[in-house]
């Protein structure tokens, strides 16, 4: 009897146990079960934010529309760059930024000046994302610039490339230009444009200047990465002055309109007031402003090249897209750029007109038959872009924009100030430096 009292109550306690025990796993399994739901419902927001001051329209068709239709379970927000707007506003109002993107060396300047750099190195691992299948000329050059790390990643390209005027071509019966030219060429060339007729000045050739210099076929940095001071006086920027900026101006006329007026001929004078012959700009130019070049009777030619780099064209000058370090989901925010460096979105890319920089699908021969031809602009010589070599990306550091600055000065130094292109090229690398000291004194480093 006492035997199965003994049993009847240890079975009675070990049925206990186990129901307390299956109660317990139960709750376990609820919790995970609530929690898994939750973690998946939990919105994401990821907020871009565009160094170059462009509306919420531009990024929505550069990009937003484009993330919203691969991406509808995330939210996509916009932060314009203007007055009351600026990155530290954000900071100091703890407004969260979790992707900048801009030209590369502006989004570099922007991380490191604000403290908000991130390596995506782990991420991209954690990802898969293998970035060597990405422009080699690029991402070393990105490596280069922020001490092996890679604290932005390369969305598309855009290159140097000429833009000119067939009408202007037809008024004074020289032929359209060509690929394949070579800088003494093109200044040939120009000065058989620069006339004056009925009161009107016509030039034949203006580059932007900060982009010329910038994107030099000879990958020279504006600053020695060990010394950190200016370069600008060494014998290669004596050439990339000379030649691609003040001897296509040298004529007579050119120069007494550039006396007056201050300044070289800008694409305004290329767009609007259509005097100017042929502009040297980067090669996205046309897309930004699809409704003033519609009006144009125009066409792209590769950029000229320097005899002692046959078939080199300009550095190419990524758009970069960078997770900040206060992203509030970084996995998201790499899932997002995983995708647009991904074949698929870089098709879709270069049918814009953008340069691809996902190497297979850069060197597909299809690609580049139908490249741009999502554009309002189909006809165009598209394959100027690839004509030539791109040459690796120079360093860029922190100060990229006010050496930048000082640099562009030497039209002015020579072409108003009538100083000698030593004399200029020594004045202005002494401004940069200072300019440098400076900036550096100030940051307390």
């Amino acid at each position: 009897m006492f035997n199965k009292k003994v049993a009847l109550t240890l079975a009675l306690f070990l049925m206990s146990l186990t129901a307390t025990a299956c109660s317990s796993i139960n709750e376990d399994k609820s919790n995970v079960v609530k929690e898994t739901p939750t973690q998946k419902k939990e919105p994401v927001e990821l907020v871009f934010y565009s160094l170059a001051g462009d509306p919420e329209t531009a990024f929505n068709t550069k990009y937003g529309d484009d993330l919203r239709k691969k991406f509808p379970e995330y939210t996509f927000k916009f932060i314009q760059n203007k007055e009351g707007t600026r990155i530290p506003d954000l900071l100091a109002t703890k407004e969260r930024i979790d992707i900048i993107y801009h030209f590369f060396e502006d989004t570099l300047s922007a991380l490191v000046q604000n403290g908000i750099t991130y390596d995506t190195d782990a991420l991209l691992k954690k990802h898969n994302v293998d970035v060597g299948k990405l422009d080699q000329q690029i991402i070393q050059g990105i490596r280069n610039s922020s001490d092996g790390k890679l604290y932005a990643l390369p969305i598309h390209s855009t290159t140097q490339v000429l833009y000119y005027n067939k009408d202007l071509f037809n008024k004074f019966g020289v032929p359209y230009l060509k690929d394949g030219l070579t800088w003494s060429e093109l200044a040939d060339i120009a000065k058989r444009l620069t006339r004056n007729e009925g009161d009107v000045q016509y030039f034949g050739y203006a580059p932007f200047v900060p982009y010329m210099l910038k994107t030099n076929s000879f990958s020279e940095p504006y600053l020695d990465l060990k010394t950190g001071k200016s370069t600008f006086e060494k014998d290669v920027w004596k050439k990339v002055v000379e030649e691609t900026i003040l001897n296509p101006v040298s004529d007579t006329g050119y120069k007494a309109w550039i006396q007056k007026n201050k300044r070289l001929p800008n694409r305004i004078n290329f767009h609007d007031t259509r005097e100017l012959a042929i502009l040297g700009f980067h090669s996205d130019l046309a897309q930004a402003l699809p409704e003033q070049f519609s009006k144009l009777n125009w066409d792209y030619a590769a950029l000229p090249t320097f005899k002692e780099l046959p078939g080199v064209g300009a550095q190419p000058s990524p758009q970069a897209m960078a997770i900040t370090s206060q992203a509030g989901n970084k996995d998201a925010a790499m899932e997002v750029l995983a995708w647009m460096m991904s074949a698929e979105y870089q098709k879709v890319l270069a049918g814009r007109g953008k340069i691809p920089v996902l190497t297979e699908v850069l060197n597909d021969a299809n690609v580049q038959k139908t490249f741009g031809q999502d554009t309002s602009f189909k006809d165009k010589n598209w394959k100027a872009f690839f004509f030539n070599k791109s040459p690796t990306l120079a360093a860029r550091t922190r100060y990229e924009a006010l050496v930048e600055q000082e640099y562009s000065k030497v039209t002015n130094k020579v072409l108003l100030d009538n100083k000698d292109i030593n004399t200029a090229l020594r004045e202005l690398a002494e401004e940069a430096n200072k300019a440098v000291d400076a900036a550096k004194a100030a940051a307390g480093k």
